[in-house]
């Protein structure tokens, strides 16, 4: 398609100059107006193009409408190539096209020409008027990635908001953050700041003042810092961080609250080997539990004993002790009491032998010798006939060194057995 009719003279203007011919294109503007375009043509021998000749066409023309767009062409052709190039016409004040729907239109050059694209202002831009909103909008060189839009809102008078710069020592670009949120405000100060000291909120919709504290005199922290971790003074200007050996607290220290459960945990120096923990459970009502030491004579380290079992008690007291008696327990929970029995009146489980002899029969009244290994000439024996074969009674028990001798009132025959009860220490 492209050239429908090569420039033929319009035959009032043939031999005239500038000659006037007349041409048609399917094509559009831009390919018209490439260099070579008219090369292609089989231009008649009879009306060749030259320099002095003004082409007038329709472009983009359809041939089932038998529609274009007219236009005005001067012709200029390569002396070097022959290189034939159709420029639109133009005049001062013309406008250059094609041009963009609701582009602004410009002057391109000193003599008038109108055209659309980047837009320089020497003066003021206003966007909208008074009664009739308007925005400026700035778009990035991506497509579909937002833009940064300048808009007016309505003050509470006819009054003016101007934003400007200070005067720079160097060319900068001042980028706004991403508040990640729909909404934000700018912070502005509208009264001096003071240099090194922190700023405050004044009020809520973004205005800041200065807070009167100098940013030397506030406490830092020594990172890096662990999570969760207990954060202690480092030095006494209020200085924040971590000591790894101890951390000491000047009054109480509690864990969890009333109706949140808290313990108070002790790690050993060695990994996985369990841990000491303090946790209080339900006491029926609000009652406190408080653990407390008594005056001590010197540094104690108490050690709880393992129960071998998953649950275990420690024993506790109620009233005093008295010194050198038994204590025992008054009822399952692990609560003791003063027993009321010396230990002096205890006779221990080793110093007491309970036994029955064998046939110590056959050797008359006696006195006969029965072995008790501990026993002393101190110790106090009781014996008594089991079985005898003549009816006879004890007479005598003396004791000795590891046995006792025992005579009785008669021969009690050949068969004969004592029970007897050894207590190797008196008291």
């Amino acid at each position: 398609m492209g050239i429908l009719q090569s420039p033929v003279p319009i035959p009032v203007t043939n031999g005239n100059f500038p000659q006037f011919k007349f041409a048609v294109f399917s094509d559009n503007l831009t390919t018209v107006t490439t260099s070579g375009y008219m090369n292609s043509s089989n231009i008649s021998s009879g009306f060749p193009l030259s320099n002095a000749d003004v082409v007038m066409a329709l472009y983009s023309f359809n041939q089932q409408t038998q529609t274009g767009t007219f236009g005005i062409f001067t012709v200029n052709i390569a002396p070097a190539t022959g290189q034939i190039t159709l420029s639109v016409w133009s005049n001062p004040g013309d406008v250059l096209l094609p041009t963009t729907a609701n582009y602004l239109a410009h002057f391109i050059n000193t003599t008038g020409t109108i055209s659309s694209g980047a837009v320089i202002q020497p003066g003021n831009i206003a966007a909208g008027l008074s009664g009739v909103a308007g925005t400026l909008a700035s778009f990035p060189s991506a497509a579909s990635k937002g833009s940064l839009i300048l808009a007016g809102v309505a003050n509470t008078g006819n009054t003016n908001t101007t934003i400007s710069n200070s005067a720079m020592g160097q060319a900068s670009v001042v980028s706004i953050p991403d508040p990640a949120t729909a909404t934000a405000n700018f912070a502005v100060a509208p009264a001096a700041l003071v240099n090194n000291n922190l700023i405050k909120a004044s009020g809520t919709a973004g205005l800041i003042a200065d807070s009167g504290i100098a940013a030397t005199s506030v406490p830092t922290f020594t990172s890096p810092t662990i999570a969760n971790h207990i954060a202690v003074f480092t030095n006494t200007t209020g200085n924040l961080g971590e000591d790894a050996a101890t951390a000491i607290n000047g009054g109480n220290i509690q864990a969890g609250l009333s109706g949140t459960a808290g313990t108070v945990v002790s790690f050993p120096a060695t990994a996985a080997n369990g841990s000491l923990r303090l946790v209080a459970t339900n006491a029926g009502g609000a009652f406190n539990t408080t653990i407390s030491n008594s005056a001590m004579a010197q540094s104690t380290v108490y050690s709880i004993p393992d129960v071998t079992a998953a649950t275990g008690q420690i024993l506790a007291k109620t009233a005093a002790f008295v010194s050198g008696n038994l204590i025992q327990a008054s009822g399952t929970a692990g609560v003791t009491v003063d027993s009321g029995v010396a230990t002096t009146n205890v006779q221990l489980k080793t110093q007491v032998k309970a036994a029955v002899t064998g046939n110590i029969g056959g050797g008359g009244a006696g006195p006969i010798t029965v072995s008790v290994p501990g026993l002393t000439s101190t110790s106090v024996v009781v014996a008594t006939i089991v079985t005898s074969s003549n009816l006879v009674a004890v007479a005598q028990v003396i004791p000795a060194s590891g046995s006792f001798n025992v005579t009785f009132t008669g021969d009690p025959g050949a068969t004969c057995a004592l029970s007897y009860i050894a207590y190797i220490a008196p008291q």
